[in-house]
């Protein structure tokens, strides 16, 4: 009873502030939630405290914080095995953890059970099951210094650390605290198992705040495990300091991670990003953010709507997209700040090596994509685009209609577009770009637009916003950085942008068309009047739209005037 007065005194304190938002609306938020009972079956001490929580919503805008306060059960009172390697102890209903409790035994969450994390708490386990279906909540209170650490100790479990190792369905929200997962062998920190003979998936995993770390030893660090094409699971990040790892500990060389969605050979539904600060990095052939090696191509969606995201693909993987030969069903961005990093030969944003693009959209959000270079700064000597294909791989459809994007290729290919082609027919798609101000940049024989090496031009429109293109130093003078001379080539420093040769750009009516050369110091300006999608044979350097901004010309406008910008 103490503690309930104790807890309701904090929470009027709290309402009457701004941390927790829509807190004051009702005095209904005070009344504990109604959960099924406690289980007899796990040998538990009988007694319970009152303990209060935070339990976190998603009001469309931002994550709503409201106190509760609930009866739960002291989970250092259950019947453990002690110095027991495998005993799983049932748990369902309300439990905390207020002090420093470590057990070997793993918890086997049956239906629906929620723990919360006390502030300054320590709970070490060897993993928490949610198979069958079942629901795992994970609450902090209001400091959010709690500590849940789970790790798979050995070697030869197809276990996650928090998830499901058989069975499908289910579900893992955390709510705030400090959560560590570390997987067992082909499997995800957080999510699925990795029996090849079992289905293993949670259907969602959603994050509300916290610091939430996920490592796999060969399914995602969040998301999938391996070996199941039937994984539906969606991850969805509201808020928090995530970070998920696709890491290699126990059979280097075998089974590969990817940092936040599908494993190794394993499919997965979404990938949601609202907000917070999420970083995800991989190990050889799986991406990021997205598939793994040997995924099934062309499955799984990522959205980024908000946040700080940094992802880094590993080996022949992209940063935001495919793993090696792979590609996802589509990439969306909203909104945020995207850093995409390719591993060797895989794009920043689009395919894995020998993989397409998918079909990439970015509506908004600040978008770095580089091809050539790990996030830490050093050349991954790679030859994939920054958005769009890998090594070898085609562009499926790039539509870019906001934000402020900057790619830069890998060698041989394009910012924008393809990678470098070393033996098939190899096409750079449709890219449409109609707002936004856009910088690509390709390196040696790439195009900032269109093809990589020996790649054949697609089909380009631009109806809007600020194109700034500029192809590799190797090209001839005779092609562009937008587009392709014949198969492959983009334009030199003499000819930043150049014509398509035999191939098509589409310029919006009204779009001013430039073409530069510093051999000659002059600047020729171009105006299309032509209806959008009408062909036409012109060097486009940078397109805008005609200036409209009060008390500037086009000359002077510093929103659209034509500017050579740098990658940070």
């Amino acid at each position: 009873m103490k503690k309930l007065m104790q807890w309701a005194i904090a929470a009027a304190l709290i309402c009457s502030s701004t941390v927790f938002t829509g807190c004051s609306k009702s005095d209904d938020n005070q009344e504990p939630v109604v959960k099924p009972e406690q289980p007899d079956d796990n040998g538990a001490n009988s007694s319970s405290d009152d303990i209060g929580y935070i339990e976190c919503s998603w009001n469309g805008t931002e994550v709503v914080k409201t106190p509760k306060v609930t009866t739960a059960r002291d989970m250092s009172t259950l019947s453990y095995s002690s110095g027991s390697v495998r005993n799983t102890i049932k748990i369902s209903g309300f439990y905390f953890i207020s002090g420093s409790f470590t057990t070997d035994n793993y918890l086997y969450v049956n239906g629906w059970a929620a723990i919360i994390l006390c502030d300054g708490a320590d709970l070490k386990v060897s993993g928490i099951y949610v198979n069958n279906g079942g629901t795992l909540i994970i609450y902090a209170q209001e400091k959010g210094t709690g500590h849940l650490y789970a790790e798979t100790k050995y070697s030869d479990d197809f276990c996650p650390a928090i998830g499901t190792y058989v069975g499908d369905g289910g579900k893992v929200e955390i709510h705030g605290g400090n959560v560590d997962a570390k997987g067992g062998i082909r499997s995800a920190g957080i999510g699925g198992g990795g029996s090849d003979d079992e289905h293993a998936n949670l259907s969602d995993i959603i994050i509300y705040g916290g610091r939430v770390y996920g490592h796999s030893n060969g399914g995602a660090g969040i998301g999938a495990g391996a070996y199941d094409t039937s994984v539906k699971t969606n991850i969805t990040i509201y808020d928090g300091l995530i970070e998920g790892s696709g890491g290699t500990d126990v059979y280097k060389g075998k089974f590969y991670g990817v940092g936040i969605g599908g494993g190794h050979r394993a499919s997965f539904g979404s990938v949601n990003i609202y907000g917070g600060t999420v970083t995800a990095s991989a190990s050889d052939e799986s991406a990021g953010i997205g598939a793994g090696e040997e995924a099934p191509n062309g499955v799984g969606v990522v959205n980024i709507y908000g946040g700080t995201v940094t992802a880094q693909g590993g080996a022949r993987s992209a940063g935001i997209g495919g793993g090696d030969g792979k590609k996802l069903n589509s990439i969306n961005i909203y909104g945020g700040t995207v850093y995409a990093y390719a591993g060797a030969d895989g794009a920043g944003i689009g395919g894995g090596e020998d993989g397409d693009s998918g079909d990439i959209n970015i509506y908004g959000g600040v978008v770095r994509a580089y091809g050539d270079r790990n996030s830490d700064g050093s050349s991954n000597k790679g030859y994939g685009a920054g958005i769009g294909s890998g090594q070898n791989g085609n562009v499926n459809t790039i539509i870019i209609k906001g934000g402020d994007v900057q790619a830069r290729g890998g060698m041989d290919a394009a910012g924008i577009g393809t990678g470098e082609e070393y033996g098939s027919d190899i096409n750079s798609g449709t890219i449409e770009i109609h707002g936004g101000k856009v910088w690509a940049e390709g390196k040696g024989y790439g195009a900032g637009i269109g093809c990589g090496e020996d790649a054949t031009f697609g089909v380009l429109g631009i109806s809007g916003g600020r194109v700034d293109a500029h192809a590799g130093s190797d090209c001839g003078p005779w092609s562009g950085g937008i587009g392709a001379y014949h198969k492959g080539h983009g334009a030199d420093d003499n000819c930043h942008i150049g014509w398509a040769g035999w191939q098509r750009i589409y310029i919006g009516a009204g779009m001013r068309l430039w073409t530069y050369s510093p051999n000659v110091g002059g600047v020729e300006n171009v105006t299309n009047n032509l209806p959008w999608w009408n062909y036409v044979h012109q060097r486009p350097q940078v397109a805008f739209d005609v200036c409209d901004h009060p008390g500037y010309t086009e000359a002077t406008c510093p929103f659209c005037y034509r500017e050579t910008l740098q990658l940070q």
